[in-house]
């Protein structure tokens, strides 16, 4: 007997020791097999099978335990990319840990991972997983922690994830998931984090939550959740620290049982649609660092509770309206929030180190006590109607890196008292009332203190847009890490500070409407950063353009209106970036360069300036001039009876064709256009176009309107064409609305020079036809791209974005950069055309009419978007143009 227990004990423990070996010996090969799948397996080098025996001890991310078995995976952050299909997970019976977070794995979850019956933790957080989350997690009855955020993951919920009544952790934000039917999730009452957040999740407030009782962390944000948040949330989870409900469409008001979160740390309601006022009871909750309440439609006044919030950081009540204290952060911005800022909550923040209060209705005056919020960083009071002074204890806030003050109603002095914030990187403060207009003996106090060139750290500063005066101070030049510098439409004269050739790191220059006088200093050469704007026009700049070779990579270089004297500097030609020149208005002298940079510019109000510019005469009709006036001089009196007798002769030749001809004689102006169009294009013949239109077959066609035909024509040069033919009709009355029409448009194009407005390059009228001759647009006009099959796929929102924009600029150049002005009175999307790059080009001012600022501007109806006022008062203004252009947008951008 004792024999036979002997033999049964050994062959139990061979069956065990056996078992385990197999066992052993199957997780190996899975890991070593997965291995080889994927890409790049470096970080694995110690996955070998001919090192099999030391799985437990030198394999990287393996932990056994006492039998040798693996229960722990931890691959995070390796560099793994691949998928899981080939890890045999039934490979790993005791497996409780799987963590292949922060890598490259993508393809989906397989279904086969519910084999895992032991695991209590699932982090595949941070990879490119798609598909759905499979059912079979379902089966992880032992799961206690399960994160899958920052995936691709598609698709509803599966309501199996409801068994898991063990999960305390379950992140499944960023991904692309919606929602389930949320009743079947009532029985997860160990949830205490849950992120749902950046999904596209619908609905209403998902019901489960509120049985989460031991719920710290909720997250719900950027979804599209909707209706109210109910009561019962605010009264069932007393343990919640952080909630993040923003970003979604939640409305109603915020409950006074708001109070009942009574370990809440950080509040993120923004941008939903809550309206009401901020509950009073808010102040009740000690814990609260953070409030974030912007862009919502709140009411009412700041609760005053809310200055009792001592450990308040952080208050952003923008585009809102609201009082607090014991936060960190408090944003209330973008909402409609209104009274006066009291100076109780500021003596209370003192542990704030944001406010944003910006976009609402706040009034009054900024309280002196701000200087108590030692710890603020970040202050934005702007878009409101606060006036009366900056506050001098805004300088006491040593750490304030940010101070944006812009749009309201301050006015007095700045403060020197800012050149202490040592910190400070930016200080807007334009569209106020800053000004020097103060006694005698107190105007030195209206200019911009010296004081602002110790903000050594400052990168941006804009004072634009006040009432300024006095010289702009030396002291500027100090700010070596200076991007962005705005003085614009201010009172300042005296000169530009050649110290401020110091500011190497200098982007944006814009000192523009202003009363400053004397030359450019040279030393704005060295600004070898400037690459956005240098804006120095409506001053009272003498000399000649200094050398800017070095600015290489400016877009915008702006000097019109001013009295610049000499030549155009061959120099400019070295800034390869430029897009926009306008020296226009000047008393500049010489010739324009050839080079293709200038084609960009405007010159005209410079009288002694010649060239090929639109505006300004040919350098060869200017060198002849002495030479035809002596030649004039003397030939005059001989040919004026030469001149008479052929005048006689011509009217009795005429005679019989007068009423022939009468339905097609032009204005004076067309002999004036004639010889303007020859001295701008002169480069090509009719007779090229007319070859290479095949005599305008219609072959050549590429678009028909009310007043003819447009075809393509592209010469033996290389150059392309469109050109507009307009067929002469019998009929008298249409024959004059056609010349009227061609006189309109080339009367306007050849007045007109900017590179959102196509380029007229000649015109002809001939054998009972008249034709206009522009650039030619690659891509057709915008209605064609906009409505064709791969619109999608060309018009990404970026070149959306750049079609809408150029075509304000050149709505905005006919409107205020003419004189008169110029409406387009047609602006839709099959006149707008569009080059190669997608560069929107306005074109067809067939309807133009030139505003007379004397005239009434009285005119028949006419255009394809038509503004309500010119249908009701048939009144030519701007706005017809600005209403056609907002269609023209709202098309680009939702087509």
């Amino acid at each position: 007997m004792a024999k036979h227990q002997l033999f049964f004990l050994c062959f139990f423990f061979l069956t065990q020791y056996l078992t385990l070996t197999s066992a052993k010996t199957t997780a190996e090969v899975a890991l070593v097999r997965w291995k080889n799948s994927l890409s790049d397996p470096s970080s694995l080098k110690s996955w070998r099978l001919s090192d099999a025996q030391s799985l437990c001890s030198n394999w990287t991310g393996i932990v056994c335990d006492n039998l040798n078995s693996v229960t722990n995976i931890d691959l995070n952050n390796q560099g793994l990319s691949g998928t899981l299909s080939t890890l045999d997970f039934s490979a790993f019976p005791s497996l409780t840990s799987l963590s292949l977070n922060i890598n490259q794995l993508q393809g989906q979850i397989p279904p086969s991972i519910g084999n895992l019956s032991q695991l209590t933790h699932l982090d595949l957080n941070s990879n490119l997983f798609v598909g759905v989350i499979p059912a079979e997690i379902g089966q992880l009855l032992q799961l206690e922690y399960l994160n899958l955020y920052n995936n691709d993951i598609a698709d509803a919920v599966p309501v199996e994830l409801s068994k898991l009544l063990r999960l305390s952790y379950l992140d499944i934000g960023s991904n692309k998931l919606s929602s389930p039917d949320w009743s079947k999730f009532a029985t997860m009452h160990l949830l205490t984090h849950l992120n749902f957040g950046y999904n596209n999740f619908n609905g209403e407030f998902p019901s489960f939550l509120s049985s989460c009782r031991n719920m710290t962390y909720l997250d719900l944000s950027n979804n599209k959740f909707s209706g109210v948040i109910p009561e019962s949330f605010y009264t069932s989870l007393p343990k919640l620290q952080f909630l993040d409900l923003s970003y979604n469409s939640f409305w109603g008001h915020i409950s006074p049982n708001i109070s009942k979160l009574s370990s809440l740390t950080e509040l993120h309601l923004s941008s939903n649609h809550i309206n009401g006022s901020i509950p009073e009871s808010i102040g009740s909750i000690s814990s609260l660092k953070v409030v974030e309440l912007f862009t919502n439609a709140l009411t009412g006044r700041i609760a005053s509770s809310i200055g009792q919030l001592k450990n308040l950081n952080g208050l952003d009540l923008r585009w809102n309206g609201l009082n607090s204290i014991n936060i960190s952060k408090l944003d209330v911005s973008q909402n409609h929030l209104s009274g006066e800022l009291s100076p109780y909550f500021f003596t209370n923040w003192t542990k704030l180190t944001s406010l944003l209060l910006q976009d609402n209705k706040f009034s009054g005056i900024i309280p002196l006590e701000i200087g108590n919020m030692k710890a603020l960083e970040n202050l934005d009071l702007s878009t409101n109607q606060l006036s009366g002074p900056i506050p001098p204890t805004i300088g006491k806030l040593g750490n304030l890196s940010v101070l944006n003050l812009f749009s309201n109603r301050l006015n007095r002095t700045i403060p020197s008292e800012i050149g202490g914030l040592t910190f400070l990187t930016d200080l807007v403060l334009y569209s106020n009332q800053l000004h020097g207009e103060l006694p005698d003996s107190l105007i030195l106090r209206g200019k911009i203190p010296d004081e602002l060139g110790d903000l050594s750290s400052l990168k941006t500063l804009n004072l634009s847009s006040n009432y300024l005066v006095g010289d702009i101070p030396q002291s500027i030049g100090n700010l070596q890490d200076l991007e962005y510098l705005d003085l614009s439409a201010n009172n300042l004269s005296g000169g530009i500070p050649e110290l401020l050739g110091n500011c190497y790191d200098l982007i944006s220059l814009n000192l523009s409407h202003n009363a400053l006088s004397g030359k450019i200093p040279s030393q704005l050469r060295h600004l070898e950063e400037l690459r956005l704007l240098l804006d120095l026009s409506s001053n009272s700049f003498s000399g000649p353009i200094p050398q800017l070779d070095k600015l290489v990579s400016l877009l915008v270089l702006n000097l019109s209106h001013n009295h610049l004297t000499g030549r155009i500097p061959h120099s400019l030609s070295k800034m390869i970036g430029l897009q926009f020149l306008d020296i226009s208005y000047n008393s500049l002298s010489g010739s324009v360069p050839s080079d293709k940079i200038f084609q960009r510019g405007l010159f005209i109000g410079n009288p002694d300036l010649c060239g090929i510019a639109l505006g300004l005469t040919s350098c060869d009709h200017r060198s002849h001039k002495k030479h035809k006036d002596v030649l004039i001089a003397v030939i005059v009196p001989v040919v004026s009876l030469l001149l008479i007798g052929a005048c006689v002769v011509t009217l009795l030749l005429c005679c019989p064709m007068k009423k022939q001809n009468s339905a097609y004689t032009g204005s004076k102006y067309m002999g004036n256009l004639e010889s303007l169009i020859c001295r701008m294009e002169g480069r090509f013949r009719f007779e090229d176009i007319i070859q290479a239109t095949n005599d305008f077959n219609d072959t050549y066609c590429i678009g028909r309107g009310r007043f003819g035909s447009v075809y393509r024509a592209s010469l033996s040069s290389g150059h392309t064409f469109a050109v507009k033919k307009l067929n002469i009709s019998e009929s008298s009355n249409f024959l004059l609305k056609n010349r009227h029409s061609f006189e309109q448009e080339i009367k306007a194009l050849t007045e007109i020079r900017h590179r959102n407005v196509v380029k007229l390059c000649g015109y002809c009228s001939t054998k009972g036809s008249m034709y206009l001759v522009y650039d030619y647009a690659e891509k057709g006009s915008l209605g064609k791209v906009l409505y064709s099959e791969m619109s999608s796929v060309e018009l990404e929102w970026e070149t959306r974005v750049a079609i809408v924009r150029g075509l304000a600029h050149a709505v905005a150049y006919l409107h205020h950069d003419r004189t008169p002005p110029i409406v387009h009175r047609d602006i839709s999307i099959n006149n707008v055309l569009l080059d190669y790059d997608f560069e929107p080009w306005l074109s067809d001012f067939g309807t133009a009419k030139l505003l007379s600022l004397d005239a009434s501007n009285w005119t028949s109806i006419a255009g394809t978007y038509m503004a309500p006022e010119l249908a009701l008062t048939i009144k030519v203004t701007e706005k017809c143009d600005v209403y056609s252009y907002g269609v023209v947008a709202l098309e680009v951008m939702m087509g």
